[in-house]
């Protein structure tokens, strides 16, 4: 799909995905200017890919499409690959397990609990969204924050020093 598909989702992108999962559910784009991308649109595929880093890596994935060009300058600033973010998502087995392991106590069922209440405020963030009359950038004004605040609670962060979201 063109970048201005996006702008009607009813209309162009959920058709487009469900043509995906019905004619090209796993397939490999190739456009003009671009690396080879695979599309993935059924869960059940998704679920195969995670399990297949060694046919689908993650460590050479570049955390946003970028042309040829542009691949060719992050190759050379990181010496050979695209990956220009060290996150978690971005990680194969080993280095993803050694990264993982570090936070894995965090999110253990009795550790989140111990931040309910805290966490539970999403219902008093998710309220104010709901109260906006107008226009509300998502992202900006909600998704970039308030799950960093959770996460940040979640590793003791206080409150007064983490912030919470601005809407």
């Amino acid at each position: 799909m063109l970048p201005a598909s996006y702008t009607d989702e009813e209309k162009t992108v959920y058709p487009g995905y469900a043509w995906l999962r019905a004619n090209n559910p796993l397939g490999l784009a190739r456009l003009e200017g671009f690396d080879p991308l695979w599309l993935v649109s059924k869960h059940a595929d998704v679920i195969a890919v995670e399990r297949q880093p060694e046919l689908f890596p993650s460590n050479e994935a570049n955390a946003i499409l970028a042309d040829q060009p542009s691949d060719a300058f992050i190759r050379r600033l990181t010496g050979g690959t695209t990956r220009s973010l060290d996150a978690v998502v971005y990680m194969d087995p080993p280095e993803h397990r050694k990264y993982r392991a570090v936070v894995d106590r965090w999110f253990l069922p009795r550790q989140v609990q111990k931040y309910e209440t805290q966490i539970r405020a999403a219902r008093e963030a998710v309220d104010k969204v709901l109260a906006v009359d107008g226009e509300f950038d998502f992202v900006k004004d909600f998704g970039l924050y308030f799950p960093l605040h959770v996460i940040m609670t979640l590793f003791g962060v206080p409150r007064k020093r983490n912030g919470s979201c601005s809407s």
